[in-house]
């Protein structure tokens, strides 16, 4: 199942036979067959018919409408996948307190613990200058350990998660490379082209993560670390946590180090100074997303080396079966991948070809 990204304004997208076509000026700028589209993703003005859309939403796809510069507008869903019992036992353990709880802690813990096995990939990479102090590297630890060991209500969870956030994003700041500055993680606006695209990427994330929990028969609205609030898919928000650090704010570090982005490819819009893409830079992004998305980037689950796609898969089904069968969730750890690749030694060679 592959995303189709439309950014061409003014492109005609058509369903020829079996096949989704986007065509613009008579050139072919993709062309996928119905049954392979998880998600048609629109930007902007671009020309859908009715029948293209009808087609995929018929396959158990769906349709979603996003600005020029990237902020999410709607989407229709197919009626496909539907599963009451399914959502019934999900609204169940929702209502209970307990659970929410010791959901909410394993997605803390695995994002704290992912954000510092980031960092610690780029301690050990001879390409970064960058290096974790023990002082810092402990204090997270503690903070995981705490996670980990004590039961505690959603506020001190989300307390301990935002003291590990700002923990992580100061070392974050500091793995940039060619002088670039880093002011910690604003949002609502992001006023800097580093937070524009940390947002940016994580929108991508969290939309894609959206339509596989409605894929696999859950309900993205109903979460259990998230608040739930009008409009909110809090269960995309809860499950994007896993992958937030490993899969996005790797790919701005590559982006950024590599001069693949940078300032020229941003412009700052109104009043309150929203940093944005501009049009031709958004190609550059969605092209390096998409494939830094379908490669094996050293993420490994049940013994198996897959790409970033298809883990968020493994995750949306094992969050199903234990939503489903009542059992313990258990995240998506990275630093398994690390010590699957080999260690130290080995991350410091493979650091060499990611950066």
């Amino acid at each position: 199942m592959s995303f189709i990204y439309v950014t061409e304004q003014g492109a005609y997208i058509k369903k020829k036979g079996p096949r989704i076509q986007v065509i613009k000026d008579g050139e072919m700028l993709a062309d996928r067959a119905v049954k392979e589209v998880q998600t048609l993703v629109l930007f902007g003005g671009v020309h859908p018919t009715t029948e293209a859309m009808l087609s995929i939403l018929d396959n158990g796809g769906d349709v979603a409408m996003m600005t020029i510069d990237g902020h999410f507008k709607g989407k229709m869903v197919s009626a496909k996948g539907k599963n009451s019992i399914l959502r019934v036992a999900q609204y169940s353990q929702f209502a209970n307190e307990r659970r929410r709880e010791e959901m909410a802690r394993r997605y803390v813990e695995a994002k704290i613990r992912n954000g510092m096995d980031v960092l610690l990939d780029y301690h050990y990479s001879n390409s970064n200058t960058y290096r974790l102090e023990d002082p810092v590297r402990e204090q997270i630890e503690k903070i995981c350990d705490i996670i980990h060991t004590q039961q505690m209500d959603l506020a001190t969870i989300r307390g301990y998660e935002g003291t590990g956030a700002r923990l992580y994003f100061q070392e974050f700041a500091k793995c940039l490379l060619h002088g670039r500055t880093f002011p910690g993680r604003k949002f609502h606006p992001s006023t800097d082209p580093v937070n524009a695209l940390l947002s940016f990427g994580y929108s991508f994330v969290a939309r894609e993560i959206e339509a596989i929990l409605e894929a696999c028969g859950l309900d993205p609205y109903i979460g259990f670390f998230h608040e739930v609030t009008y409009g909110r898919a809090s269960l995309s928000l809860d499950l994007m946590e896993e992958f937030r650090h490993p899969l996005v704010d790797r790919l701005v570090l590559k982006l950024f180090n590599r001069k693949m982005l940078d300032d020229d490819d941003f412009e700052t819009r109104g009043e309150v100074g929203q940093v944005y893409l501009k049009k031709e830079s958004l190609k550059i992004f969605v092209r390096h997303y998409e494939e830094w998305c379908n490669s094996k980037n050293r993420t490994w689950t049940d013994d198996r080396e897959m790409s970033w796609r298809m883990v968020m898969w493994k995750q949306a089904e094992k969050l199903r079966d234990c939503i489903q069968n009542e059992k313990e969730y258990s995240p998506f750890s990275w630093k398994t991948a690390l010590v699957k690749e080999g260690g130290e030694e080995a991350e410091e060679k493979k650091m060499e070809e990611s950066l």
